[in-house]
């Protein structure tokens, strides 16, 4: 390979307790963040055959095996130069410019604060609680929408918070916090008839949403219209 400046990630071990808790996917976008604010050409890791998830995470997200070590290990690497721009996973955390229009998605504040603990905002006190979806990189947004849901894959939006009570009137405290770009919609419910099964419903939904399945439960049975829309969490 030639000799160009290269950020490595490190290796961290999790523990069996926190397994399913999508720590890797978590620390896997932080590490592309970082190379994407140092502006260094490319990004790698290297990782040994047996570890079949982590190699299949990687290749999510547009890592390419470049060879293997003496010793066992395959490297596997990523260049900004080129990016693969069709799938939302492969190009992260950057985003394709080929779209023809881009979304808003609303959500309140409390609810924001879990899902997108990485978009702090100043001066606005955050008492932050671990929940397993605020962990990862995707995110499931559960709507209720009174007509046709005009977002399309590939589709950047940009999330809007909600100020909460006691920060302040709300017209000036809500603001935009972060990008992200449509990997998936999902419609659940339309007018009234149920497109998918509450169990397929759940499992959409699953550990990248902060609702609890009770709380799903009662939406697969009593709202008109459900959509599930998952979005890759591109950029604070």
């Amino acid at each position: 390979l030639p000799a160009i400046s290269r950020l490595k990630i490190g290796t961290m071990k999790l523990g069996e307790e926190k397994r399913g808790v999508r720590l890797g996917e978590g620390v896997l976008g932080v590490a592309l963040w970082h190379w994407q604010d140092l502006k260094v050409q490319e990004i790698y890791v290297t990782v040994y055959a047996k570890h079949k998830e982590l190699i299949l995470l990687l290749d999510k997200f547009g890592f390419e095996c470049y060879g293997e070590k003496k010793n066992g290990e395959k490297v596997y690497a990523k260049n900004r130069k080129n990016v693969d721009v069709t799938d939302p996973y492969k190009s992260f955390p950057f985003i394709s410019g080929d779209f023809e229009r881009a979304g808003i998605l609303a959500i309140r504040g409390d609810f924001h604060d879990l899902i997108f603990p990485y978009s702090e905002l100043r001066g606005v006190k955050q008492n932050f609680e671990e929940v397993v979806a605020g962990n990862g990189i995707t995110k499931a947004y559960i709507a209720f929408p009174q007509g046709e849901v005009s977002y399309r894959e590939g589709c950047p939006v940009f999330i809007y918070r909600q100020a909460k009570d006691g920060e302040g009137t709300k017209r000036y405290k809500s603001c935009i916090t972060s990008v992200g770009t449509v990997t998936k919609i999902s419609v659940i419910k339309n007018r009234g008839v149920a497109l998918e099964s509450l169990e397929d419903f759940v499992r959409q939904a699953g550990n990248k949403t902060i609702f609890k399945e009770s709380e799903l439960e009662d939406w697969h049975k009593n709202k008109k219209n459900l959509v599930v829309i998952e979005l890759v969490y591109n950029k604070a």
